[in-house]
């Protein structure tokens, strides 16, 4: 019998005796599933950890400068159309059925730094920025709350703005509007939050931007404000520390849960090896090779792990949102493919737990006769 033959009966017997014995497997899978639930979660925080260090960051972050102040016009400070800066706009506003909620609006220009969440419709273009189009984009969740969809109209200061995309990223809440829209919105109306980040080509030059900027607020006291000044290379640092301390955190948690579920599942599997060793003795007796009894234990692992870490996987998001912690998790692509290499890893563990103690076991022992 040539290797893919082989490798094709052990696969068939191991599926025939989980079909055979399906309710005792189904229990084992229920075992599995607790015991992934824990690190599952941790891996869900640490990939949501991540790409939360990814939107926050960006090219060259530690030669930026990052200014914010209140004004009551959008060009309460002039920036040198030499220098690489992009500015943004922030205001909380409320809307027609949620008069109880502040909604954040935010606007980009087009030289917004930090990476764009993943729209559902289309994203800002360079005509929208250029022209201020009365466009924006919207949190899934808060369309689904105010019953908006793509094409649909919001609106904002008596102006009707056109929804042309759906955030589908739990990050972000509330509109997304051009710069340019924002500015003919609220120009001269309401005083917004501006944020302005420059880079700085040296960084002799980032304590002279700071300072043409400051000046230019503080010579308009009535109608702008100076929030805050920050160094890119400072805030840069702070998002990589701060990353770290959850990612040991999580590791910590996920390494106990991962070792509970080694030594939980370990004995579930040693107990089932007990009550099938006499017949792994009888076939050892018959001339069944070690070899494909081996396999088979790898395979009935794998028959158990997986269907548990896809019912993890697709339970995992609704569990937290019960838990009120789905804001905190990421379920992508990314970590499903994480998550079933780590399973099928353990899975792999505990196998090679079972054949270490079958191969220390003579046929007798396992038969049950010591003669």
């Amino acid at each position: 019998m040539n290797a893919l033959n082989r490798f094709r009966y052990v696969c068939e017997q191991s599926l025939a005796r989980a079909i055979y014995n399906k309710r005792k497997y189904a229990i084992f899978i229920i075992s599995f599933y607790i015991g992934l639930l824990l690190p599952a979660l941790c891996l869900a925080n640490m990939r949501y950890v991540e790409q939360t260090v990814a939107f926050n960051t960006f090219d060259r972050m530690q030669d930026a400068v990052v200014v914010d102040w209140f004004a009551d016009e959008f060009d309460s400070v002039v920036i040198s159309d030499d220098s690489d800066y992009s500015i943004s706009a922030h205001y909380e506003e409320t809307f027609a059925g949620q008069s109880d909620r502040y909604l954040p609006i935010t606007s980009i220009d087009e030289n917004y730094y930090r990476p764009m969440p993943s729209v559902i419709g289309r994203g800002f273009s360079a005509s929208d920025h250029r022209e201020g189009k009365l466009v924006c984009l919207i949190s899934k969740k808060d369309a689904e709350a105010l019953s908006l969809g793509i094409n649909d109209t919001i609106v904002i200061k008596d102006v009707p703005i056109t929804i042309i995309g759906l955030i589908d990223n739990t990050r972000y809440d509330g509109l997304m509007l051009p710069y340019s829209t924002m500015k003919k919105l609220y120009s001269g109306i309401e005083r917004v939050q501006l944020s302005a980040t420059i880079i700085s080509e040296s960084g002799a030059d980032k304590e002279t931007i700071i300072q043409k900027i400051t000046d230019q607020i503080d010579g308009m006291k009535e109608t702008a404000s100076l929030i805050s000044v920050s160094d890119g290379e400072d805030l840069y640092n702070n998002a990589m520390q701060d990353a770290m301390r959850w990612r040991l955190l999580r590791l910590a948690i996920a390494a106990v849960a991962i070792a509970f579920f080694l030594i939980n599942e370990s004995l579930i599997l040693l107990g089932k090896l007990e009550m099938e060793k006499r017949t792994v003795g009888v076939r050892l007796s018959l001339g069944a090779e070690r070899g494909n009894i081996n396999a088979e234990m790898i395979i009935d692992s794998i028959i158990i792990v997986i269907p548990a870490a896809i019912c993890v996987i697709l339970s995992v998001m609704p569990l937290a949102k019960v838990a009120g912690i789905d804001s905190a998790i990421s379920t992508d692509g990314y970590f499903v493919g994480m998550f079933l290499l780590l399973s099928v890893i353990l899975c792999t563990i505990c196998s090679y737990i079972l054949i270490r103690k079958t191969e220390n076991r003579s046929i007798p022992e396992l038969i049950g006769s010591q003669e």
